[in-house]
This record gives structure tokens, C-alpha cells and sequence, in this order.
């Protein structure tokens, strides 16, 4: 739920009006209009439903909802115009609050770098919410519309940033498996204990995750992926002149280099970088 939630603002709020008024008025829909109705809450639902069950609830899965989604929010703000005033209370509120909070965080992360010229964006679509001479001549439909356009503008700006900014240089996942699909070599991708998940979304070969030299293909070309730690000590019992290091990679998840950004505000955390090896495994050695 919090995963479509956060995925479909800033219309999350009329989603969940709009729903409680259509099931709440079925009964009262001509034939028609209802099998129309029960089409689009079975097709929303059911898809719903079936994502919340895996294993993985990414954002992108409910991408296939937000149609449906965004069908029963259209007729609901085109049908219950009186909802309306109080519609545009909401979006103006909410606009407010994420546009502010996107302001603060690209000030917080990029002070100190020529990226803060981005915030200009978020204070600009900010600055035309709060200001009512502007929206004179707009409808409470329209105002609705434009409100939400400005809160994605400006959340937009965040993430690709963030994106870009953060995530990329940082996340081990994603440049791990960087290091591994510039390979020529078409072979297995063994995870040995890191739990480097992201890496599995990233990397275009076959991905296993093990946990001991055991569970290693015997006589086979792979690419073996472990901490340096690791590595260095030998603790995985690996016999190394069989292996040849491809590549390394110092970094974290992505949810603790933004806490550690946080924690070090304008200071090097590099003492929260863990390094990881990208080692290959050749069959003629053995």
C-alpha cells in the first residue's frame, strides 16, 4: 500500500476519495456506467493485489495500476465538482509541504556544490503555489491540475539529482554490476554472502547468491563477487591464484550513504564505504 502511495503521489489522496465515492455509488450507476465501474476497480485491484503478494514491492510494479488509477481520479474530479474547493485545499497544502521539503533537502545535500542553482525550480513552482493572483482566472479543476504539476516539477528535480548525484557514485548494486556487464564473457554472476541485492537488478548474466566456496560451480567460468575484507583474509577459503580480480568498487546501499550524508553534513564519510571485488574465475586453472 505505502509503495502505491508514495508511487502515485500527489493524486494519492484524491485516489483514495475517488475510490471510496465510486464503490460508495455503485448501486446508484445505470447499468452501463457500472459494469464500466466494477471493469476498472476489478482491473485496479486484482493487479493490486496480485504485486502485493511478491517478493519485491518496487515502485515501478504499480506502474501497470496507475492507468486505472488515474482514470477513476479523472472521473472523480470531473463528476463531483461540489468536492472540488475542498480538493484544491488539499493539493495546495500538499504542494506546499513536498516543494518545501524538496527545497530543503537539495539545500542540504548540494550546499555546498553548483547543483544548488536547482533549487531555483522547486522555489520557483513553490513561490506560484502560494501566490493567489495567479490562479484567478483558473478554475478549481484547473488549479487542482496545475498544483500536482508543480509538486511533480519539483520532486522531479529531487530524484534526478539524487539520482545522479548520489546514487549513481555511491551504490554498490548498480556499479557492481557495471564493472561485471562491460565483460565479454558470457558466464554466471556468484554473490557470496554480501547480500548485495540491487546488484541482481542491475547485472544482465545469471545471479546467484551464496554463502559459502561450496556452493561455487566446479570447472566453470564465473564472476565472483566478495568484500575485500574477505578477500584479504581469506575467510571464504577461496584458492586465489585461480581468480582474477576485474575490478572494485567502494561504496554502500542507498539507503545508508544518504543516512551517512546526513550524519556527515559538508564532511567525508568514506569510513562508511564498504569495498567490494569483482573477481573471474577461470576453468583452464583447475
Amino acid at each position: 500500500v505505502h509503495t502505491f502511495l508514495w508511487a502515485f503521489l500527489p493524486w494519492s489522496i484524491i485516489f483514495v476519495s475517488a475510490s471510496y465515492q465510486q464503490i460508495r455509488n455503485l448501486t446508484k450507476f445505470e447499468l452501463n456506467l457500472r459494469n464500466r465501474h466494477y471493469f476498472l476497480l476489478v482491473s485496479f485491484w486484482l493487479t493490486f493485489i496480485l504485486f502485493s503478494a511478491t517478493k519485491f514491492q518496487l515502485d515501478h510494479y504499480t506502474n501497470i495500476i496507475i492507468p486505472f488509477a488515474a482514470i477513476i481520479c479523472a472521473n472523480y474530479l470531473t463528476n463531483y465538482p461540489q468536492h472540488l474547493p475542498v480538493i484544491l485545499i488539499i493539493q495546495r497544502s500538499l504542494a506546499t509541504l513536498v516543494l518545501s521539503l524538496a527545497s530543503l533537502i537539495i539545500l542540504y545535500f548540494f550546499h555546498n556544490s553548483w547543483w544548488l542553482v536547482s533549487l531555483i525550480i522547486p522555489l520557483t513552482c513553490l513561490l506560484l503555489s502560494l501566490k493567489n493572483w495567479v490562479w484567478i482566472n483558473f478554475s478549481y479543476l484547473e488549479q487542482c491540475v496545475w498544483h500536482s504539476l508543480l509538486t511533480m516539477l519539483g520532486v522531479i528535480v529531487l530524484i534526478l539529482e539524487i539520482n545522479g548525484l548520489v546514487y549513481a557514485p555511491y551504490d554498490v548494486g548498480y556499479n557492481l554490476a557495471k564493472i561485471i556487464n562491460q565483460q565479454s564473457l558470457n558466464a554466471p554472476v556468484y554473490d557470496i554472502d554480501n547480500s548485495v541485492t540491487p546488484t541482481e537488478f542491475y547485472v544482465k548474466l545469471p545471479y546467484f547468491h551464496i554463502h559459502n566456496q561450496l556452493e561455487l560451480a566446479k570447472q566453470t567460468e564465473y564472476y565472483l563477487i566478495i568484500s575485500q575484507q574477505d578477500w584479504l583474509n581469506n575467510s571464504k577459503e577461496l584458492i586465489k591464484p585461480h581468480y582474477l580480480a576485474i575490478g572494485e568498487f567502494c561504496g554502500n546501499t542507498i539507503d545508508k550513504i544518504i543516512r551517512n550524508k546526513i550524519i556527515h553534513w559538508g564532511k567525508s564519510f568514506n569510513q562508511s564505504l564498504i569495498c567490494y571485488k569483482v573477481l573471474y574465475h577461470e576453468s583452464k586453472k583447475l
